[in-house]
């Protein structure tokens, strides 16, 4: 009996041995390599805490962890508004280190202007993106660039307690949005003034 490659595992099991067809070399080989594997009648699907329970990291955390009797301070500490929240606003870009950061980013794109609340910047930027040329584009790629790196900060400051200067984190993001603009080829204008300053300031050229 040849194999077709859909069989199912117990179709080489017979009375509890294995029993491979010897059809072929490499299936007399398997079979002489799986002669010291026994085999199980039990079940080989692992399950989580129950027999068919599915996982979940709430379960996972009651069964790992180690309770303790409630405190009477504990909402004190722990409630919706609790340290370390933030708004979107906190974030994107309110708090001095982001702002900074933001503003380098703006300076970059030869964009001079007041930090806008976050839901404002967001109106400002819509505006902006619906035009179709190298400025906008640089402008989406910084964006994206300064929003994903400070989000990287925050989580390194909340899990690793590490903290990266302003500067630093600014160089990354220049350095992420150059790299992107040399990828994809775009058409800088060498011949335009303000193509060439943004290239400038992007480390382009």
């Amino acid at each position: 009996v040849r194999m077709n490659g859909t069989e199912k595992l117990k179709e080489v099991i017979t009375n509890g041995r294995w029993s491979w067809p010897q059809t072929s070399w490499q299936l007399i080989e398997i079979q002489q390599r799986v002669q010291d594997i026994p085999v199980s009648s039990q079940s080989d699907c692992i399950w989580w805490h129950k027999k068919g329970g599915a996982f979940s990291t709430k379960q996972a955390w009651h069964l790992i962890r180690r309770a303790s009797d409630v405190v009477p301070w504990c909402k004190m500490v722990w409630f919706s508004k609790r340290i370390p929240k933030h708004s979107y606003d906190h974030l994107f870009f309110d708090c001095p280190y982001s702002r900074d950061i933001w503003r380098d980013a703006l300076r970059r794109c030869n964009i001079f202007k007041n930090i806008l609340p976050w839901v404002e910047q967001v109106q400002w930027l819509e505006a902006f993106a619906r035009r179709n040329n190298f400025p906008t584009v640089l402008m989406r790629l910084a964006l994206g660039a300064t929003v994903y790196h400070i989000w990287l900060e925050r989580k390194r400051r909340c899990f690793r307690n590490l903290f990266l200067p302003g500067d630093e984190l600014c160089e990354r993001i220049r350095e992420d949005v150059g790299r992107k603009i040399k990828s994809t080829g775009y058409a800088y204008g060498y011949d335009n003034d303000q193509h060439h300053s943004l290239c400038i300031n992007w480390g382009v050229l």
